[in-house]
């Protein structure tokens, strides 16, 4: 099957080049001219004489030559920030086929190959609970066991590469199974891009000297130097990976598209509140986040005034139908300023209108706001937090664009003047570029 891939992708990939490079056309004729004297697509006919016969088998010889560079993106289950930074990268190379068409793209749940979804839907089904410690005691158990499962899932990943293309290059955006995936394809060449912010024994990524690691922060590089790493497998990029739709244009007209995406019943006063965002990953904690829309329910209680209060739910459909009905039949402010998504492919543009954005400490989406330019409040309640994320929740802090929330009362403290001071000290970071530079990297590879 992988022969059969590569040769009909081949094939018409080198008809794309001849159709829209004169120059690459005129350097076929040399090879692929029959007596006819006409060059012949093999897909567009059948062979009618031994001419067209003979340039068709000089075709097949070319696409041994023009074989397609073949990349698998490996995400996990788990979370959202493995498939969003995959995907970031995937629509990217997408978005540039013109100038790669050679290039042969999947993008892959690694965790559906190597039979392990259950603990993606776990992890997710904790997390929309509020049950943060069952998470921890999920990455204890994983901990444990990985050593002997690495063996178990390569034996798995090895028979289901036998039924797809074979990679030239695997990229994995997931921790843990790294060296399960190099031992599944010990012939490809490995990158693995770190979604976090350090390597964590609950995140462990720095698993096998064999792959090359694009490090997103200094503390990551040090980690693995510290590891034993070459300074050859190592790579570092301007932050975490963040989809190219981020990346806000500078003419954007803000109130219009406020107006467009909160509806017909915005009005100037609308127009005029300070606008929160509540995105609390994929899979949103139940019970938090309508403690949260409480905190800001009752104008008295806060220092922010009236505001517009913008709820993602994601996969949480429990969580959207009870605030939908508090919509419905619940007091004025639910009525008013409350303003509920499900599932949307729109993050981007909410935060983009968006004033603060409360989220829990996650690599991704504070790597997003970084790119939009939009405070944060960092929920960190009780001090639960898992291990991979507390470093994030620091980094916040430390490069004062906002504050993390230990207790619920602390919402109300917050007021305007520190959310302009966090928002002109986000305008000061550095630039992140990140999925441009995968690219790049993944550009060396197929030359």
């Amino acid at each position: 099957m992988s022969a059969t891939v590569h040769k009909e992708y081949s094939l018409s990939v080198l008809e794309h080049r001849a159709t829209i490079e004169p120059e690459f056309k005129e350097q076929l004729d040399d090879i692929c001219h029959g007596s006819s004297g006409i060059l012949f697509f093999p897909s567009l006919g059948s062979c009618d004489n031994e001419a067209q016969r003979k340039v068709k088998e000089n075709w097949k010889n070319l696409a041994q030559v023009y074989k397609p560079f073949c990349v698998f993106l490996l995400y996990g289950s788990g979370g959202g920030g493995h498939l969003a930074s995959a995907q970031a990268l995937f629509d990217l190379i997408k978005f540039a086929k013109e100038r790669h068409p050679e290039w042969h793209c999947f993008l892959w749940d690694v965790t559906e190959l190597a039979g392990i979804s259950l603990s993606g839907a776990l992890y997710n089904i904790a997390l929309e609970w509020d049950l943060l410690p069952f998470v921890g005691a999920l990455y204890s158990v994983a901990k444990v066991f990985r050593p002997l499962l690495d063996p178990v899932f390569s034996t798995r990943l090895k028979g289901r590469w036998k039924r797809l293309p074979k990679p030239d290059l695997v990229v994995s955006f997931v921790p843990f199974l790294n060296s399960a995936i190099i031992n599944s394809l010990p012939d490809s060449q490995h990158i693995t891009v770190m979604t976090d912010f350090t390597n964590t024994a609950a995140h462990p990524w720095l698993q096998d000297k064999r792959q090359k690691v694009l490090c997103g922060t200094v503390t990551s590089i040090q980690q693995a130097i510290r590891q034993g790493y070459d300074v050859s497998h190592l790579k570092p990029i301007s932050g975490m990976v963040v989809h190219p739709r981020f990346y806000k244009s500078s003419n954007v007209d803000i109130p219009y598209l406020r107006r467009k995406l909160l509806g017909s019943n915005v009005n100037h006063s609308t127009e005029e509140r300070l606008t929160i965002l509540i995105l609390i990953g994929a899979y949103p904690p139940y019970y938090t986040t309508q403690q949260i829309i409480s905190c800001f329910s009752a104008t008295c209680s806060h220092q922010l005034g009236v505001l517009n209060v913008i709820c993602i739910c994601g996969g949480n459909s429990r969580l959207y139908q009870e605030l939908s009905r508090l919509k419905c039949q619940g007091p004025a402010f639910y009525r008013e300023n409350l303003f509920l998504l499900g599932y949307t492919k729109q993050v981007a543009e909410y935060m983009r209108i968006s004033d603060i954005i409360i989220t829990k400490p996650g690599p991704g989406v504070v790597a997003e706001s970084c790119v939009m330019k939009v405070p944060l409040i960092i929920l960190t309640l009780n001090n639960q937090l898992m291990e991979q994320e507390e470093e994030v929740a620091n980094w916040v802090v430390k490069h004062g664009i906002g504050r993390k929330i230990v207790f619920f009362d602390q919402l109300l403290n917050i007021t305007k003047e520190q959310i302009l001071m966090w928002k002109h000290n986000m305008e000061s970071l550095g630039e992140n570029r990140a999925v441009f530079e995968v690219l790049k990297e993944l550009e060396t590879y197929a030359k």
